[in-house]
């Protein structure tokens, strides 16, 4: 070949090099005479190589695998560099975006329709549920942005959050897209909501059967098992501690008459109540449960105490022996 040929320039993007030895793997061999004048060429990641050590040259005395021989370019070489590098960038970046999100995500949208944004300047109350759950959910996946998939999530409960917060960690985790911290960020979520209804301050006075579920309800009306709680009182009424006694199975559940009334005196407690609940939803008691209140109410009243009230808990309802005539 003449010292007056010029070296072709190819931009390939498979591996090993051509017939002819001009540059392969997504390079652009630039050359200028056959002289061994310098080159200069494209490494794969799309970033612009000067001066690297030479791996071979072909026969002809073109660069071979994308490397690029010692000694400065040209200035219409490295401005034919310059475009090749862009285009190939461009066009890598353009690649990286087939089968990822679309280009309707939420950081796209205008700040006033963005969830977080109008949290902050309007209140949560301007907010819908789906977008609420967003704002827990953080992100979405690449076909769905977080709104899209908290409305799946909401569809899976019919729009119910009173059925969403009652979803196992496996349920929430089926949901493509969920996966377990996900999941674990919306059960913490309604978990913290749980315990802000039921909280007890130092002295909160119950005078109702409406005050007692109000304090233990919440923790109940949910689940699928049985569990037990105690609410322990002094003189007044007022609330010294409330506990769970026990959990058990989705139809009974164990109220040992002899250690509730033990915790009792040892908190120094003068009265207490009794809630258990009922996952059926049936918030009527059963034989079992009337047996058990006699036996503690007798119990009870042996150690000086009084059982106040006996509550079964059945989803948004509750059963009051008190109210009843029971006790």
């Amino acid at each position: 070949m003449k010292k007056s040929d010029k070296f072709s320039i190819q931009v390939g993007m498979s591996a090993g090099t051509a017939a002819d030895g001009t540059a392969a793997v997504g390079t652009a061999a630039v050359g200028t005479a056959a002289d061994g004048a310098a080159t200069a060429c494209i490494a794969p990641s799309g970033i612009a190589t000067d001066g690297a050590t030479e791996d071979g040259a072909a026969e002809d005395g073109t660069t071979a695998a994308g490397t690029t021989p010692a000694g400065a370019t040209a200035g219409n070489a490295a401005g034919i560099v310059d475009s090749a590098a862009a285009g190939i960038v461009d066009g890598a970046a353009a690649a990286s975006t087939i089968g990822k999100r679309s280009a309707h995500t939420i950081k796209k949208w205008a700040k006033e329709e963005m969830p977080r944004e109008r949290f902050v300047s309007k209140g949560a109350e301007s907010l819908s549920n789906a977008e609420l759950l967003a704002i827990i959910l953080r992100c979405g996946t690449r076909e769905k942005n977080a709104i899209e998939l908290a409305r799946e999530i909401l569809e899976r409960s019919q729009d119910s959050l009173q059925q969403l917060r009652r979803f196992s960690l496996e349920e929430f985790s089926s949901i493509k897209g969920v996966g377990i911290g996900k999941a674990l960020s919306i059960m913490a979520a309604f978990e913290l909501s749980r315990r802000a209804e039921t909280e007890v301050y130092e002295g909160l006075q119950i005078l109702s059967s409406s005050d007692a579920a109000r304090v233990i309800a919440p923790l109940l009306r949910d689940l699928q098992h049985e569990e037990c709680w105690v609410i322990y009182l002094n003189r007044a009424n007022r609330v010294i501690a409330k506990e769970r006694h026990s959990s058990g199975g989705v139809a009974a559940t164990v109220m040992d008459a002899k250690l509730i009334v033990r915790r009792a005196l040892a908190k120094l407690a003068s009265g207490l109540i009794i809630i258990h609940n009922h996952p059926s939803g049936n918030r009527l008691p059963g034989s079992e449960d009337k047996q058990m209140t006699r036996r503690l109410s007798k119990a009870a009243e042996v150690c000086d105490l009084v059982l106040v009230d006996h509550l079964i808990v059945a989803g948004n309802t509750y059963y009051s022996f008190r109210d009843e005539g029971g006790i």
